[in-house]
């Protein structure tokens, strides 16, 4: 994460916050498990969670707030809310950020990185990684409507 405002919630009752729609199939147990790393951070109204071209690989759901992607010339590309995952392609592809991310008033964020995929149970994993192919799925499919739409 590229702000120097981040603040761990290690140690906070997490368990409520993991009752968003990306953990809808998780078992209480990888919830649990989930709630107990140090992946759950605070930024400020303002502060970037990714930066344009930054190799960080690392992908992130948006726990609480909202977030907006903004080009270099600082115009909104797009606003996303609670229950969104940022940075996927960048995880999975092992690519640059395309854009920057900033906070829109105080968020809460998960991040899961190479790291923590790999001390994480077999179950969990996998649960990680069925998610994240229906994000994509999702979002290719949601692109393809709007085309048909226009």
């Amino acid at each position: 994460m590229s702000t120097t405002r981040k603040n761990s919630l290690a140690g906070m009752s997490i368990i409520n916050l993991l009752k968003i729609d990306f953990f809808s199939t998780f078992t209480d147990e990888q919830k649990a498990a989930l709630s107990s790393k140090k992946i759950f951070y605070a930024l400020k109204d303002g502060d970037y969670l990714l930066h344009k071209d930054d190799n960080e690989k690392s992908f992130y759901v948006l726990m609480q707030g909202e977030i907006e992607a903004i080009d270099d010339d600082g115009n909104i590309l797009n606003t996303q809310q609670s229950g969104s995952v940022i940075g996927e392609i960048s995880f999975l592809c092992n690519s640059p950020r395309t854009c920057n991310v900033v906070a829109v008033g105080n968020i809460f964020v998960m991040k899961i990185d190479d790291e923590i995929m790999d001390n994480l149970d077999d179950s969990l994993k996998i649960a990680i990684k069925d998610k994240l192919i229906q994000v994509l799925v999702d979002r290719v499919t949601d692109n393809d409507q709007t085309k048909v739409q226009t």
